[in-house]
């Protein structure tokens, strides 16, 4: 096929700029698709139409765009050695075309060598780790990076809708822990999800009801449950995604001290319409069964008294150092003059 560009060349010599343009788009997606064509073949390929561009029509806008089509196909090739060889070299006599990427040469000329192609090729973006395989066909390396746990505060959201969001949180990675169940609020009054809740007691093996379904009555395990049915938990992946889920009654050590996020988009006041009915879930619990709401609001109690003094302590520390940059001012003009000229 090179030879054969050649001669056409030869024949075209400084003639019509079109004619050679329909020569090259003829030519490079045969030779770049060719199953017998080597690297050096491709190369001097690109080589002797890069010249002959270069040296009739690089001043026409016909050439420009030539000239921008074959630095997409460079680009491209070099891409394609690399992904494909680390490809292959894992298939390990496994089926080669379900790990290599397949181009065909309508699929080359498409994109590129269209009428309109004027845009340029996008960047396929490579594995982070090593470097070769893309990350969108075979990504075996790239692994999220979601090790801190996210805290949520339960208080004032819907249960449904909390939930739905921290199962997708969970199957993508990501360790969340539930605090303050008991406040998470169900639309309806009382008396709608207290006989719901009765009609979901009755569901039970009828032969040996000990072996199931378990009906749990705290609110930490009723959301537990509630997102366990969300993350297909019969599968290794919902497993682990379950796995990440921790839920409690009231706020223990060490998520107090801990910063706490909400989920506007779950929240009461934003999704429930003003004057509808809803039922907080420790009411819930408390009717079905829970014995230990007593219990928890004392605890919390004790919490909000620490965390009032703690916050009292924080404030008249805050307004002690106010005081004293106020003191300082003067002394400190330079430096906060230098700072501010960082970005301070």
């Amino acid at each position: 096929m090179a030879k054969e560009l050649d001669k056409r060349m030869e024949i075209v010599g400084d003639g019509d700029p079109a004619l050679i343009a329909a020569l090259l788009r003829q030519a490079l997606p045969h030779e770049v698709t060719k199953r017998g064509s080597s690297k050096a073949r491709i190369a001097e390929t690109f080589v002797k139409s890069w010249a002959v561009i270069s040296g009739i029509v690089a001043n026409s806008n016909l050439g420009r765009e030539l000239t921008h089509q074959l630095q997409a196909y460079l680009s491209l090739m070099g891409r394609l050695e690399t992904t494909a060889g680390h490809a292959i070299s894992e298939a390990n006599e496994v089926d080669r075309n379900s790990k290599s990427i397949k181009l065909s040469g309508n699929d080359l000329h498409r994109p590129m060598l269209g009428d309109r192609a004027t845009k340029p090729l996008p960047a396929l973006a490579s594995c982070a780790k090593c470097g070769h395989c893309l990350e969108e066909r075979t990504n075996k390396h790239s692994a999220m990076v979601l090790e801190k746990p996210v805290l949520i505060d339960c208080r004032d959201h819907l249960h449904g809708r909390l939930c739905s969001i921290v199962a997708k949180e969970l199957l993508a990675g990501q360790k969340v822990v539930l605090v303050r169940t008991e406040e998470m609020v169900i639309s309806g009054s009382l008396v709608r999800n207290q006989t719901k809740y009765q009609y979901f007691r009755q569901k039970r093996m009828n032969t040996n009801p000990v072996r199931g379904p378990f009906h749990f009555k705290s609110p930490a395990r009723i959301v537990w449950r509630t997102i366990r049915g969300m993350v297909n938990q019969k599968t290794a992946r919902g497993q682990a995604a379950i796995g990440r889920l921790s839920t409690f009654e009231g706020i223990p050590h060490p998520y107090d001290k801990m910063k706490r996020k909400v989920v506007p988009a779950a929240l009461r006041c934003v999704r429930l319409k003003p004057g509808r009915n809803y039922t907080k879930m420790g009411d819930l619990a408390n009717n079905v069964g829970w014995k230990h709401k007593d219990l928890v609001d004392k605890l919390e109690d004790k919490r909000r008294a620490k965390s009032e003094v703690y916050h009292q302590k924080k404030k008249a520390a805050a307004a002690l150092r106010e005081k004293a940059v106020e003191a300082a001012s003067a002394e400190l003009a330079k430096v906060n003059e230098v700072l501010a000229a960082a970005g301070y």
